[in-house]
């Protein structure tokens, strides 16, 4: 062996996968499916398909997004329902209603941009099993 060299492998950087793959690519695109609303049950399927994805970064994040599926579909079930009742036989729970739903989008959007960036960044969350931000 020449001089200055070792024996052990060299540890390269982890793969990043494909889009399908579980990796830091496939977080981002959940994370960007979770800010379109539209494909976000797309993101929570491969959330939860790759949940055991290897690394404790990576299952965080898997984690994090599904938290935030579960608590965007319970607070849009929740604000619509308030509005269904409001519009049909309770007028005060049309406002609430409302504001359930204005909430609910924010916290959802502000949590899956939170979630972009450390993944973007390959940072780890600050708690990935909060509900809160």
């Amino acid at each position: 062996m020449p001089l200055g060299t070792t024996s052990q492998t060299p540890i390269r950087p982890m793969s990043h996968g494909g889009l399908i793959a579980p990796g830091f690519l496939n977080v981002t695109a959940c994370y960007l499916a979770l800010c379109l609303v539209l494909p976000s049950p797309l993101g929570f399927y491969f959330a939860c398909r790759n949940a055991g994805a290897p690394g404790r970064r990576l299952s965080w994040h898997y984690h994090y997004i599904r938290v935030t599926c579960a608590g965007a579909w319970l607070g849009t079930l929740a604000s619509l329902s308030a509005l269904f009742v409001g519009a049909n036989m309770i007028g005060s729970a049309l406002p609430a209603g409302l504001l359930l739903l204005g909430l609910t989008v924010v916290w959802s959007f502000y949590r899956s941009l939170y979630g972009l960036y450390c993944a973007l960044h390959h940072r780890p969350l600050r708690n990935h099993k909060t509900w809160l931000v």
